[in-house]
């Protein structure tokens, strides 16, 4: 009898004692980050705006252009991009999944590409011969 009571207080014993130093998961402790926030912030470079079939046709580039972006407040993985000066539009409302920008929708969606910490932007609003394009550099 006394062997079973042997193995059964080692047994115990044991597992007290490899319960007692397991650590901790760290990662538990750590908020969850967002992976919208290595994209969030001011960039800065140039806008071209193009505009063919007109005589003549209409290549302009505007420097400083400023492009802005923030997370959505929706609880999705949208981020809003502002421009500054605008075209079009003001800002848009673009989803930012993976490290990319995936298009959605129809006919002629905004396009935007990170490349490092350059951002390129395209849009063709319409069905016609009327582009922008955002070239711009992340701001230290």
């Amino acid at each position: 009898m006394k062997q079973p009571l042997f193995y059964t207080a080692f047994l115990l014993i044991t597992l007290s004692l490899s319960f007692t130093s397991c650590k901790k998961d760290q990662t538990q402790d750590q908020p969850e980050t967002d992976y919208r926030d290595e994209i969030v912030g001011d960039y800065s470079g140039i806008r071209v705006y193009t505009h063919l079939g007109v005589t003549p046709n209409i290549i302009d580039t505007t420097h400083n252009a400023i492009v802005t972006i923030e997370k959505s407040t929706l609880n999705d993985s949208s981020v809003i991009v502002s421009f500054d000066p605008p075209y079009t539009y003001s800002s848009v409302s673009i989803k930012y999944s993976n490290g990319t920008f995936p298009t959605s929708g129809t006919g002629h969606p905004p396009t935007l590409t990170k490349t490092g910490d350059s951002l390129y932007y395209y849009h063709r609003p319409a069905q016609s011969p009327v582009w922008f394009e955002y070239f711009v550099v992340k701001v230290p």
